[in-house]
């Protein structure tokens, strides 16, 4: 007797995962090319109160800078001394042009001697955005 074949088969893998829609349904919302960089870091308590004068003195800056969409300061609930950044760039070479400027070197050799322990940092797409 013939089996049925329940082996599924993939499209093959394109250089953007989000234009392989063979298997996701047509209600979902596919979003833009938008770079989303996320960078966790856990102060000592004086640590976490000069990293928000640094931040609230270059937020502009930063959220102005060629490319930047966007930038949110996140604090955690339960470890208030761990902030998180949220920032939104137009591609991979805005967020690179951001960290080898003047304006990132200046922020950076600031806020790292504050760290209590090694900052976590991610570069995300917007895969699928359910609405």
């Amino acid at each position: 007797m013939h089996q049925p074949d329940t082996k599924v088969k993939f499209a093959a893998k394109s250089t953007d995962p989000r234009k392989d829609k063979k298997f996701i349904p047509s209600e979902y919302k596919f979003t833009n090319n938008m770079l989303i960089r996320i960078v966790r870091m856990h102060f000592t308590e004086a640590g976490a109160n000069e990293f928000l004068e640094i931040f609230n003195r270059h937020k502009g800056q930063i959220r102005s800078f060629s490319g930047c969409r966007q930038l949110q300061l996140l604090q955690d609930v339960h470890e208030k001394t761990s902030f998180t950044t949220l920032s939104c760039w137009d591609e991979e070479e805005s967020l690179d042009r951001y960290r080898k400027s003047e304006l990132f070197g200046k922020v950076w050799v600031q806020v790292k001697k504050l760290f209590a322990r090694q900052p976590e940092a991610f570069s995300l797409i917007s895969y699928i955005d359910v609405t």
